[in-house]
């Protein structure tokens, strides 16, 4: 059997026995009234810079409605409510909310018909207005650093934003152009993003810029980058009054003396089996045996 009649119900039960007998039973049910309230707009979970609102929402039941109130709350307390008269059994309301400021918001509908009968959308839906752009700090390499080892640069950037990072992308240029960009998505509050790229010798500006929920956006200062790369050896000529090569002599000390193209960190000289390690600034930091050994010994 179909129930059709909302709200309450008589029922009647009517039972015989074998010398058919009746009794009759009465009772009572209610029948429910489908009633529906959904948040059409703006969705949940949603990232704004705009400060004017458009929201709406809609209702639907089986008795002609009478309102719809549209609440918001802030992240402390109740931020703006209103009421607006509808009819029919199926109806919407728009509000549009001017000047909000920089918050979190969550908001709802509530809707009343002809029977008194209140009903919410099933959850509460959350709102974000942001309009303040991310901050971002340039970890590494530091500004004006020199790379004189390796051509594959490490950038690390940090970023942080009030709500909700979207992603941060790394920008490099050379003398004339943009080089190289690489985009991290991240999220939360607060990222680090590492990037790597082979870089030649030259001089480069870089930076990160990262990008919120909201679609603010915003860059460090530029950083300035030197990559000088050494791959030439240091070129060490004996000069006076170093013996030359292949030479005998009959004593049994020598001095040594050369010189070097480039600044170097150590200088080490190996003789034979002994070695003598001289630093940039021309100390001794070992020495060799005492007195040379009679017969032929190799320097280097």
């Amino acid at each position: 059997t179909t129930l059709q009649d909302i709200g309450n119900n008589t029922y009647y039960a009517f039972v015989y026995d074998d010398e058919n007998a009746s009794t009759i039973q009465q009772g009572n049910f209610e029948v429910a009234s489908e009633f529906g309230v959904v948040l059409q707009s703006p969705d949940d979970l949603t990232y704004t810079s705009l400060q004017t609102i458009v929201f709406n929402c809609s209702a639907n039941g089986d008795y002609d409605l009478s309102n719809l109130t549209l609440y918001v709350w802030n992240s402390t307390s109740l931020y703006y409510n209103n009421t607006k008269q509808i009819s029919g059994m199926e109806n919407s309301s728009t509000w549009s909310v001017a000047g909000m400021p920089e918050d979190s918001y969550e908001w709802n509908c509530l809707a009343v018909d002809n029977q008194s009968t209140e009903k919410w959308a099933d959850n509460n839906y959350s709102l974000y207005i942001d309009i303040s752009d991310p901050n971002v700090v340039l970890i590494s390499p530091a500004d004006n650093y020199t790379e004189t080892i390796t051509s594959n640069i490490s950038f690390t950037c940090n970023a942080t934003d009030t709500f909700a990072l979207d992603n941060i992308t790394l920008y490099i240029w050379n003398s004339t152009d943009l080089l190289y960009t690489e985009a991290d998505d991240v999220t939360g509050q607060s990222a680090s993003s590492t990037y790597y790229y082979n870089l030649s010798d030259g001089i480069y500006t870089w930076n990160c810029k990262a990008v919120d929920n909201a679609g603010n956006s915003d860059f460090a200062s530029n950083y300035t980058l030197n990559i000088s790369l050494d791959v030439t050896p240091p070129l060490i000529t004996y000069v006076d009054p170093t013996p030359d090569n292949n030479t005998i002599i009959n004593i049994n000390y020598t001095t040594i003396n050369v010189t070097v193209n480039e600044n170097v960190s150590s200088c080490i000289l190996n003789w034979d089996a002994d070695v003598v390690s001289i630093l940039g600034d021309g100390s001794v930091s070992t020495t060799p045996a005492s007195v040379l050994r009679s017969g032929a010994d190799r320097i280097g």
